[in-house]
């Protein structure tokens, strides 16, 4: 008999003991998603690659900076960004991390593509299989704003030798 109520408490205590880790566990695990948050530079830069992902040039645009617009006209993004839409359709974007360096936020990310898609003898693919980017980002009047050419659009041809 004093068995039998030993082992019942040991039984009591041990699902308690599982209920509490449980809800420990649940409300660490809930707690945690509030420190992943992304920042507002990270968030102005998937903006501008969604909207380049779903071919709206025009919002993407908006995303750069004066400096970059100044070197860079729309028409010719627009143009460039329509040349490269099948590439774009067909990668995926990783986040890698992300610093403030000065005023600037440098965010890296990888570009992986998907290869059954893809001629793999395309000569824009350097490797069609994974690339690396760092966006540089600045605040222009409390926005976010891409301060350099990164992928897909690299270059911006105005009429001068460009690379």
């Amino acid at each position: 008999m004093f068995s039998e109520i030993m082992f019942i408490e040991l039984s009591n205590k041990l699902v308690f003991f599982k209920i509490s880790f449980f809800v420990i566990l649940i409300f660490f695990i809930s707690s945690c998603d509030g420190l992943v948050e992304k920042s507002p530079a990270r968030v102005a830069l998937e903006g501008y690659l969604k909207n380049l992902k779903n071919a709206d040039y025009e919002t993407a645009y908006e995303y750069y900076s004066e400096e970059n617009k100044s070197n860079c006209p729309v028409k010719q993004f627009k143009k460039n960004a329509d040349d490269v839409q099948e590439m774009i359709d067909q990668s995926r974007l990783i986040f890698k991390s992300e610093k403030k360096v000065g005023e600037k936020i440098k965010i890296n990310f990888l570009i992986q593509f998907d290869d059954t898609d893809i001629d793999l003898f395309d000569n824009a693919i350097v490797d069609p299989y994974l690339d690396s980017e760092t966006a540089n980002l600045v605040s222009e009047n409390s926005e976010w704003k891409l301060d350099n050419m990164i992928w897909p659009i690299h270059w911006c041809d105005t009429g001068e030798n460009n690379p």
